[in-house]
């Protein structure tokens, strides 16, 4: 675990049976360890908006049938108010992933979230795309899977600096549901400028 840069998470499969968490180093993608280890992955996802419904059965096939001599990747994505690595849920604080509908917000935290601005004040210049690079791959001696996360946070402000990305990250957040934009912290009150600044930024630079 010293030796990369990844989270890395350790699942125990039994034939058919839903995948359970039985180790983890992780720094980055997520926090409340002790409430996730020993716990399958439909318990993990809990907070997910849809996950019961929709995602927990593709998810467990995806699982059930990982070989280990072929693997799996995807990505996923959020806003924050911060550029800082560490998941605010690590520390027990949501506030940071965009909910400017919320007293506080986030934006005024003691890493610098909203550069000293005052909330109202605040855009979509001044969030983070973070993005994490997941793996799958099913050891072979054991058969447990080892579920790797590399996580990145950049200015929102470099991404609208490519039109092609900017483009790419308006379409894939006019494609989420309420419930899912709000998971990935971007609120009802930010949404519509957040897409604003995207399609304007996808026509060329800002």
């Amino acid at each position: 675990a010293l030796c990369v840069r990844e989270d890395l998470v350790l699942l125990r499969q039994v034939d058919d049976e839903p995948a359970v968490m039985c180790a983890a180093v992780v720094c980055f993608s997520f926090g409340q360890l002790h409430e996730k280890l020993g716990r399958c992955l439909s318990e993990i996802h809990a907070p997910v908006p849809g996950y019961a419904k929709s995602l927990s059965r593709p998810v467990d096939s995806i699982f059930t049938r990982l070989a280990s001599e072929r693997g799996f990747s995807r990505s996923n994505f959020e806003l924050r108010w911060s550029g800082e690595l560490l998941h605010p849920s690590a520390r027990g604080d949501e506030s940071i992933k965009g909910r400017l509908g919320e007293p506080d917000g986030g934006a005024l935290s003691n890493d610098g979230v909203g550069h000293g601005k005052g909330i109202e004040s605040l855009g979509p210049a001044d969030m983070h795309l973070r993005v994490e690079y997941q793996t799958l791959r099913r050891l072979e001696r054991s058969g447990h899977i080892l579920f790797t996360v590399r996580t990145y946070t950049d200015p929102l402000l470099d991404v609208a600096a490519s039109p092609l990305a900017a483009a790419a990250l308006h379409n894939r957040i006019v494609a989420l549901g309420e419930g899912m934009a709000e998971y990935k912290g971007i609120s009802r009150l930010m949404r519509p400028r957040i897409e604003d600044f995207l399609a304007r930024a996808a026509e060329g630079p800002l």
